[in-house]
């Protein structure tokens, strides 16, 4: 028993140690909890070869799991097939911006954009006649939703019809224009469904920040023939730790 316990204990912390509480965490405690009720809570099995065996393979691989040699899933849910891809301090997959600070937004005929501060509305976005110019926000209360203002970019069409099957996102860049790659223009796929008239984003609403520092917001729209716009940005934005 003090050997079993001491390899749970080990795979353990150096599991939590190096994947925080994620995917492959659990799968490490669940394979421990397993092995436990197995032998010790219904002893059925009293051949001890069997029991070692399964403690060795157990062990080493939740430690395949904890050193990430085996089922690395990152926290923005992108599988890394690489070992340079780029991270944050919380090992946000990072990627270069797809525009530059020195690319300037084009006005796409037919459509407008409105970036703008308002209050976090945990029912609805808030409107663009409801801003209150609040642009410094801290990052730990961005992450935790406890921040009680966002900064929100609607994106629609000038005579307000529907923009079905177009493509909006907004791109969150710091000043060494790196972003989460999750939300680059090379990996958003999404598209508006019937009867949409707008498009509105927010900070809040996923990983767009990667940590404290000065960012600006590119916006961008995706037209029928499969390219990507920059048609607004917002610069001057400042993110506390």
């Amino acid at each position: 028993m003090p050997i079993f316990l001491a390899l749970m204990l080990l795979s353990i912390f150096v599991g939590f140690a190096n994947l925080g509480i994620e995917t492959g965490f659990w799968i490490v405690l669940f394979l421990w909890i397993i092995v436990y009720l197995v032998f010790f809570v219904r002893p059925t099995i009293e051949i001890a070869t069997v029991f070692w065996t399964i403690i060795i393979l157990t062990f080493t691989f939740s430690m395949l799991i904890s050193f990430k040699v085996i089922l690395n899933d990152d926290d923005d849910g992108i599988a890394s097939t690489s070992k340079n891809v780029e991270k944050s301090a919380d090992r946000i997959i990072l990627n270069t911006c797809t525009s530059t600070a020195n690319d300037k937004p084009s006005a796409l005929v037919g459509w407008k954009s409105t970036i703008y501060f308002a209050p976090l509305s945990k029912t609805t976005s808030s409107d663009a006649n409801k801003t209150n110019n609040v642009c410094t926000f801290s990052y730990r209360s961005i992450k935790n939703k406890a921040d009680k203002n966002s900064i929100y970019s609607r994106i629609e069409k000038s005579d307000e019809s529907y923009i079905t099957e177009f493509g909006t996102t907004i791109g969150a860049c710091t000043a060494d224009n790196k972003t989460t790659k999750s939300y680059t223009t090379a990996d958003t796929d999404y598209v508006a469904n019937d009867n949409v008239v707008a498009s509105t984003h927010y900070i809040h609403g996923g990983n767009y920040l990667h940590g404290p520092g000065d960012y600006r917001i590119d916006v961008y729209v995706k037209t029928l023939d499969n390219k990507w716009h920059l048609i607004d940005r917002m610069s001057g934005i400042k993110v506390t730790e």
